[in-house]
């Protein structure tokens, strides 16, 4: 455990509210909600918290898969005391009170512990995302009468082999009839794990997007990639940007803890023409792993 952290999370009395110091530094301006503070947190190896029953130290242990667990450290002359905390979503405020009690020595009796997030930001104050529509997250219908394609539904056979999969062809050409095609006639070669996601002009904001993809991902496996979808809510801290890329590695160290083969489906993705949706869907396919494949 550094003997300094760079962060300090401090309860002040006077407000009554947690503030963020930066080493070397005036506090954090601003409060945050409980959003911001757990994008904080993934970004996050160590900070040192100063609370109402005392002072701990707090460092993120790295564990095979990528996941991160929270270990609370406190020094009593020559010995050091260690107890496991959580995962971010578990750093509550009111649950650090209570790890610093218990390490202090600090009775806990009745008295009551401080709300998790008291200083979150009124509810009025927030402005709600907009409701996904669960329809563009359904399989198209497939018509009765349909034209026999073998040729591209082998063709589409390879994709299996391949994690990435674009299909081609002017408007009115069949590019979604066909491919709804391959998975109803193809059910023996699929993965079972099947999302799909039909874009269109309005997806083209990046929060937008990903939430959709991530929505997408939660009909491989329920609860796939919650966090993601968390720390998407909030694309900005009181005290630095958190880039879509940290949100998207929060969503592929899901992915890579889901290992059945699965297949996301992204129709019309030639309506996408932002720049930022391109490069942060190039970053994601650089790492997905290889159980994950895409046809777009």
């Amino acid at each position: 455990m550094p003997k300094a952290a760079q962060y300090t999370l401090v309860w002040s009395p006077a407000r009554q509210t947690y503030c963020l110091q930066i080493s070397g530094e005036r506090e954090a301006p601003g409060q945050f909600n409980d959003q911001a503070w757990l994008a904080w947190l993934v970004t996050q190896r160590a900070f040192a918290f100063h609370g109402q029953h005392g002072k701990i130290n707090l460092l993120k242990e790295s564990r095979k898969g990528g996941a991160g667990y929270w270990y609370a450290y406190q020094r009593q002359g020559k010995r050091t005391r260690k107890r496991y905390v959580g995962r971010d979503a578990d750093l509550a405020f009111a649950h650090l009170e209570m790890i610093t009690r218990a390490l202090n020595g600090v009775a806990l009796g009745n008295q009551p512990l401080p709300e998790p997030h008291a200083s979150a930001t009124p509810s009025a104050t927030r402005q709600p995302a907009a409701p996904l529509l669960m329809p563009k997250l359904q399989l198209p219908r497939l018509h009765a009468a349909l034209v026999a394609r073998p040729r591209l539904l082998r063709q589409l056979d390879g994709a299996l082999m391949r994690q990435l999969t674009l299909i081609i062809a002017p408007a009115g050409f069949g590019k979604t009839t066909l491919l709804r095609q391959w998975i109803a006639e193809s059910d023996q070669l699929l993965p079972t794990a099947i999302a799909w996601l039909s874009l269109d002009m309005e997806d083209n904001d990046p929060v937008r997007f990903w939430r959709y993809v991530i929505e997408a991902c939660q009909h491989i496996q329920p609860g796939l990639g919650e966090m993601a979808l968390r720390l998407l809510s909030t694309m900005q801290l009181p005290f630095a940007p958190l880039p879509l890329e940290t949100v998207l590695s929060t969503l592929l160290n899901a992915l890579s803890e889901y290992t059945q083969p699965c297949l996301l489906v992204l129709e019309d993705y030639h309506l996408i023409t932002a720049d930022l949706i391109h490069t942060t869907l190039t970053f994601f396919w650089n790492i997905c792993p290889p159980t994950f494949i895409c046809s777009f």
